[in-house]
């Protein structure tokens, strides 16, 4: 992920999200009231390859990473930010 996109990205993450699930393919981030664009933004302008896109509603994001294995690294990634 670029530096500066992800200290952003790292933010925001300790700032709104409020939990992390998902199935074998998907990811599932759910965030305080309004949240879940901004963090979905975020996600979308780091432009990883890994990532085919987010949708987001109010508290909830679902990001759709484009293999199992990039699901897998991106749960990892995204846990580490909310702390």
């Amino acid at each position: 992920l670029p530096e500066e996109g992800s200290d952003e990205l790292h933010r925001l993450f300790r700032l709104y999200v409020k939990e992390l699930d998902g199935n074998a393919d998907l990811l599932l981030i759910k965030t305080g009231p309004g949240a879940a664009h901004m963090v979905g933004a975020a996600i979308d302008l780091l432009q990883d390859p890994s990532v085919v896109g987010t949708l987001a509603g109010d508290d909830t994001l679902l990001v759709m990473p484009r293999t199992r294995q990039a699901r897998k690294e991106l749960e990892q990634r995204f846990r580490g930010m909310t702390t």
